[in-house]
């Protein structure tokens, strides 16, 4: 992940990229999951059966996807 500080006007703004979307396909841990929705501290994935699952972003950045 890419951490951009940007200065505005005496304002510190920290911007964080992240490496998907919302709707985008991931695979991880052997299951493919679309993204829901993403939030500062977790995202939500939708499953193919429609039931959905909670990751830390912080565990999904040690993950391969």
């Amino acid at each position: 992940r890419a951490l951009d500080v940007v200065r505005d006007r005496g304002r510190l703004w920290v911007a964080i990229c992240s490496p998907y979307d919302t709707g985008d396909r991931c695979f991880i841990d052997n299951e493919n999951l679309v993204v829901k929705k993403m939030t500062l501290f977790a995202t939500i994935f939708t499953r193919s059966d429609g039931t959905e699952t909670y990751y830390f972003n912080s565990q999904l950045f040690n993950k391969f996807m």
